[in-house]
């Protein structure tokens, strides 16, 4: 899992999207309303390869679901 640290210490572009991507699939993953909703949209999260192509959770969703990541 990615720190704090290593995410204050992001220096280029590339890096960000690399760091993106991953927290990206820890959360489609570990996070079960992100994961249905990903689903839902037919979603593989292995396929998704840039930071524009990771949707968005609908807010309507935090107000009647727990999202956390286990």
């Amino acid at each position: 899992m990615i720190t704090i640290d290593q995410i204050l210490a992001i220096k280029s572009d590339a890096e960000f999207e690399a760091t993106a991507l991953e927290l990206f699939r820890f959360q489609a993953e570990r996070c079960k309303p992100y994961s249905e909703y990903i689903s839902l949209l037919g979603i593989n999260p292995a396929e998704v390869c840039s930071v524009e192509d990771i949707p968005f959770l609908p807010i309507e969703l935090f107000k009647t679901h727990d999202v956390y990541s286990l």
